[in-house]
């Protein structure tokens, strides 16, 4: 890649103009704001190498190696944004999201270079997606809640704050929410716990993923005291979790949020449109994966993988012989042929294929969003519909439950 910017130069320096490594330190210190170091590309360094290089009559080869050595960065920093500083492959072992070479257009980054233009030559490179830039909005947010001093931390309580109670540790949380810009409200006694600051506890309950009940116990006050550095850190690593996965997505994209239990559908000229969603137990993890969805199914039958069959369904069968009426299961033989329940020893079963029919009470519900996946997992209809009212959902064997199924094939066929 080197080679090919120098070659669309014609092979003239690049870095020769001390106002063009100024210009691209500047610009490297504005890296910060997507959760990069900038000290990482020598940021603090480059102005005095430059000085350094061009001193004198200096040797020609060592402004040269300078050139390259500055390009080299630019190329970095530019791979780092388009598609993450770290391999994701080094930290999950089952990561199978390929990616296209990294692959910049090296005349309009050569015309960037000699405009002093680095914004425009970054700006090509990070995700150019809401989900990114609204982390870039939250790192920028919380880094003033940070410099500003932060937020206090709520003392050990005897008992769990209750709206309507009246305590020192309530002016505490009222300050608490209120740097985050929470509506706590105007109180005339900060220490009593009234409606307006138990709806500001609600909501952080919610986006925390706790019960939403407005009772500041155990759980909502270790919420409350996660420091703002850590949260600063959560974003960075999500940042860098967003440049793994989002690279050449059509404007059009739907986004499943695994550890929000939410679906997000982005659409281009219209607002995002959400659903809460039901995801993997933490021993059988939905995984990160990224597809097409390439066709629906309306009322579909299930056939039961055989992980489910074995440890799970079978004992069922053996306590109970009318599991498999109830639940609308046929038995079949590993070509598709049907099987008699009655005739088969459970204690000792032979190899079939458990199918429930569509139904109101099949398991994927009414339609299925199928997209190519080495995992077989997919986005369904639940007729269990209790578990979207839970804070935490993991609850399914990989695939994604999703509230609003109906509404969301709506929307993508249209």
């Amino acid at each position: 890649r080197v080679e090919a910017f120098y070659a669309v130069r014609d092979f003239r320096p690049a870095w020769r103009r001390p106002e063009a490594v100024t210009a691209f330190t500047t610009a490297l210190d504005t890296l910060a704001g997507d959760g990069l170091r900038p000290a990482d590309y020598a940021a603090d360094r480059l102005v005095a190498a430059h000085r350094r290089a061009y001193a004198g009559d200096g040797p020609i080869d060592e402004r040269a190696r300078f050139d390259i050595v500055v390009t080299r960065l630019l190329l970095t920093a530019l791979r780092h944004l388009d598609r993450g500083k770290v391999d994701p492959a080094s930290l999950e072992a089952d990561w199978d999201v390929p990616l296209p070479p990294f692959s910049p257009d090296m005349d309009a980054l050569s015309d960037d270079v000699d405009a002093l233009d680095f914004e425009t030559a970054f700006a090509r490179a990070r995700p150019d997606y809401a989900p990114y830039h609204r982390l870039r909005t939250a790192l920028a947010h919380y880094r003033r809640i940070r410099d500003a001093g932060g937020w206090p931390a709520l003392p050990s309580l005897d008992t769990a704050l209750h709206p309507g109670d009246r305590a020192p540790a309530v002016a505490v949380l009222r300050r608490r929410l209120a740097v985050t810009g929470a509506p706590v409200g105007d109180s005339a006694d900060p220490a009593r716990y009234d409606d307006a600051l138990a709806g500001a506890v609600r909501h952080f309950q919610r986006h925390h993923y706790l019960a939403v009940d407005g009772v500041v116990g155990t759980a909502t006050r270790a919420a409350l005291n996660v420091d703002v550095d850590a949260r600063i850190d959560q974003i960075r690593v999500n940042l860098e979790r967003a440049r793994w996965l989002l690279h050449g997505l059509p404007r059009s994209f739907v986004l499943v949020d695994i550890a929000g239990y939410r679906l997000t559908y982005y659409r281009p000229d219209h607002k995002p449109w959400h659903t809460r969603i039901v995801v993997g137990t933490p021993y059988r993890r939905t995984p990160a994966l990224r597809s097409r969805i390439t066709h629906l199914t309306f009322n579909p039958t299930w056939t039961v993988p055989a992980s489910i069959t074995w440890p799970e369904l079978l004992p069922r069968i053996r306590r109970d012989p009318g599991y498999l009426a109830r639940e609308h299961l046929q038995v079949l033989t590993p070509e598709g042929r049907a099987l008699d329940p009655a005739t088969i020893d459970w204690r000792d079963p032979p190899a079939v294929v458990l199918r429930q029919r569509a139904g109101a009470d099949n398991a994927l519900g009414r339609v299925v969003f199928r997209f190519p996946n080495p995992y077989s997992v997919y986005l369904h209809d639940t007729p269990a519909r209790a578990l979207f009212d839970r804070p935490r959902r993991a609850f399914s064997h990989g695939c994604i439950r999703v509230e609003h199924p109906l509404e969301l094939a709506r929307l993508l066929l249209d």
